[in-house]
């Protein structure tokens, strides 16, 4: 049980592990009446050159995943963009608390200070840009379907940039307004669950992602949302509580997940034998 638990917490944007993953949360935070604790996760997005994306996959899965799990990775997810900016991939893993960013782990700790910058040289020759980014998940801005069970093949991605200095009133909009009503229709959609992050180093502080896990593009033809299942007025009423202006910027990308190319506790055990 706490295998699968585990890597449904995966997929929910970052190997979040099973304690702390949306789904789990929600159960721990049920039976405790607590806010479940946030999660910081480690997340880069690499620009790989249109001409090199096979190599580089084939290198990720071949070259850089063994050396990880040798200098210790244990938890990584690797999705690559369907629907956004293409050749595209990105990496998520968890981070315990800041004072982990101080210790040396994965390549830089499966090979000598030499070797580690021959093997950065070798990865830069893929790229042609790379951002790397620390989130922390909210919990309590998030909600997961009782039908979430199974690893979803893909996810809808949205980066969303609100206004200045209303990060709280957007946060209390979607815990007070926005996540209680999807809650309660829960059973009725066939939306399996919206996990919020927010981006604390290395970009824009007023950037939420929100990921949707999905099955597939069909899914999206017949989703069944607060509109379709509460009808136009209630949703209408629901929305005219965010405050007018906060939102400025929202892009939605289309991911695959890519279980060949993660890192979970199979993956490691695997490659120890």
């Amino acid at each position: 049980m706490k295998k699968r638990l585990f890597l449904l917490a995966l997929f929910a944007l970052a190997v979040i592990g099973w304690q702390t993953s949306p789904s789990s949360s929600a159960q721990t935070a049920s039976q405790s009446n607590t806010t479940p604790k946030r999660q910081l996760l480690s997340v880069t997005v690499r620009h790989v050159k249109p001409e090199l994306m096979e190599e580089y996959l084939n290198f990720i899965k071949n070259r850089m995943n063994p050396l990880r799990i040798k200098g210790g990775a244990k938890q990584s997810l690797v999705w690559t963009v369907g629907r956004g900016p293409q050749n595209t991939v990105i990496t998520a893993s968890p981070v315990e608390n800041y004072a982990d960013q101080d210790q040396p782990a994965g390549i830089a700790k499966a090979l000598d200070s030499d070797a580690t910058a021959v093997f950065w040289q070798q990865h830069a020759k893929y790229l042609r840009q790379q951002e790397s980014y620390l989130i922390e998940s909210l919990p309590e801005c998030s909600w997961t379907s009782p039908k979430f069970k199974a690893m979803p093949k893909m996810a809808l991605l949205r980066w969303q940039k609100i206004a200045a200095e209303s990060n709280t009133e957007f946060e209390n909009y979607l815990k007070n307004v926005e996540i209680p009503a999807r809650k309660k229709i829960a059973d009725q959609s066939n939306m399996l669950g919206q996990w919020r992050y927010r981006i604390r180093h290395g970009g824009d502080s007023l950037t939420y992602l929100m990921m949707r896990p999905l099955e597939n593009y069909a899914e999206m033809d017949n989703t069944k949302g607060l509109a379709q299942i509460l009808g136009e007025a209630a949703t209408q009423k629901i929305y005219s509580q965010q405050p007018k202006g906060m939102l400025v910027n929202d892009e939605v990308w289309i991911l695959h997940f890519r279980p060949d190319l993660s890192i979970t506790p199979q993956a490691t055990t695997a490659e120890k034998k």
